[in-house]
């Protein structure tokens, strides 16, 4: 858990993923708004309809390609992620490249 704030644990909160509940709870402790937040999860279906259902940019983590969706974004390990950050995203704005 070295370099973790916390971990928000669905058992212990009453919340599980995808509902939208458990990461407000994780942004409200964080002290972060939605759309400065971004999510990156393994489960598209379960981390990116939660993420983007409470109001968080989402990024799926697939070192296989298994389960990228055309348009979706997607890393194949977590160690891209500064780089893909830096390239889909402004120096100290939230919003993606391009985007108006």
């Amino acid at each position: 858990l070295r370099g973790l704030e916390f971990v928000v644990d669905s058992h212990r909160v009453g919340i599980a993923k995808p509902e939208p509940g458990i990461f407000h709870l994780a942004l409200e402790r964080l002290g972060l708004p939605a759309e400065r937040t971004l999510y990156v999860g393994d489960l598209r279906r379960v981390d990116g309809a939660g993420a983007r259902g409470a109001g968080l940019r989402f990024v799926l983590l697939d070192p296989y390609g298994d389960y990228a969706v055309d348009g979706e974004p997607a890393i194949d390990t977590i160690a891209r992620l500064p780089a893909w950050v830096a390239a889909n995203f402004a120096l100290g704005i939230s919003r993606p490249r391009g985007a108006r």
